[in-house]
């Protein structure tokens, strides 16, 4: 669970996706015998073999995405309506997982780094009227950054 505690973290629902992305990332450096994929290895082995499983899965990345879209919704008029914000959690979930096998494929935080940048660079823009952290704080030298304090947003 790793929605939980980014909700602990702020109120603010680009901040609580920075905590989402932290959370993945230092799983990633922990090494994948301690993280693994587990939706993806379940994807990969049991998807197309047996529906029920395939269901089920499907469900967990949506539930994923419908949180992350309540988020959005409740942070009232910051990304105008007309925005899908449902597409906007998809994006979300599908960055980051496909970000996480392409970190642990590289053995590297990068792929992680990039999605996450992007994916605040691509909130911001759509934000109207609001002073976003991105402004006040730049983000990690990659290099320099610990996984720990990787809250850049």
């Amino acid at each position: 669970e790793v929605l939980g505690p980014a909700e602990a973290v702020s109120a603010d629902p680009v901040e609580r996706i920075g905590a989402v992305m932290g959370a993945y990332l230092r799983s990633v450096e922990a090494g994948p015998a301690d993280f693994g994929l587990p939706v993806g290895n379940l994807v990969s082995e049991l998807g197309s073999r047996h529906e029920g499983a395939r269901r089920r899965i499907d469900a967990v990345l949506e539930s994923f995405a419908n949180r992350i879209a309540d988020w959005l919704a409740d942070d009232g008029d910051r990304i105008p309506r007309r925005i899908d914000r449902h597409g906007i959690a998809t994006l979300v979930v599908a960055a980051l997982e496909g970000a996480t096998v392409v970190a642990m494929a590289r053995r590297s935080r990068a792929p992680i780094d990039a999605c996450a940048e992007q994916i605040r660079l691509h909130l911001e823009s759509l934000a109207i009227g609001r002073v976003s952290r991105g402004d006040q704080m730049p983000p990690p030298e990659h290099a320099e950054a610990e996984a720990v304090d990787w809250k850049a947003w």
